[in-house]
């Protein structure tokens, strides 16, 4: 079954017309935490702050097993210089404030520490996903590639 959102994915397995989804902690955890859908585990190297008693799926013995999205701000073709790298560095401070860091573990985000990168078209996969430059795509979707 195609579902087009995460919403609708947990509506899918809590109706029974899916037997499981993977999702973003945010969108799970209500259900999580009212015991309505179980959690396996999730794809993170720990804990999350908004779930801590969901064991990360290492522990149960699935070394490795990830999962991780890209978010990126876009300006158009040709703004000069200045302006993406002054926003990235705004970006990273604001990143880097504890504050930040406190509420977005809390909601399920490990931000990865890094500089700015480039994002280019998805890499011929029709979809106008953008991937990380220097990116390769692997079964549709971008492979994660090191910050540089």
């Amino acid at each position: 079954m195609l579902c087009r959102s995460g919403a609708a994915s947990v509506q899918a397995v809590l109706a029974g017309g899916v037997d499981a989804t993977a999702e973003a902690t945010p969108i799970v955890a209500g259900q999580v935490r009212a015991g309505s859908q179980p959690a396996l585990g999730v794809a993170a190297p720990e804990r999350l702050g908004l779930l801590p008693e969901v064991a990360t799926a290492a522990e149960p013995g699935l070394p490795g097993f990830g999962n991780g999205s890209v978010s990126g701000i876009v300006a158009p073709r040709g703004v000069p210089e200045a302006v993406p790298a002054r926003l990235a560095a705004a970006v990273a401070a604001a990143l880097a404030a504890p504050e930040v860091q406190a509420r977005l573990r809390h909601q399920g985000t490990v931000p990865p520490p890094g500089r700015r990168r480039r994002l280019r078209p998805g890499g011929g996969g029709g979809d106008g996903a953008l991937a990380p430059a220097g990116g390769r795509r692997v079964g549709g979707a971008a492979a994660p590639q090191p910050f540089r």
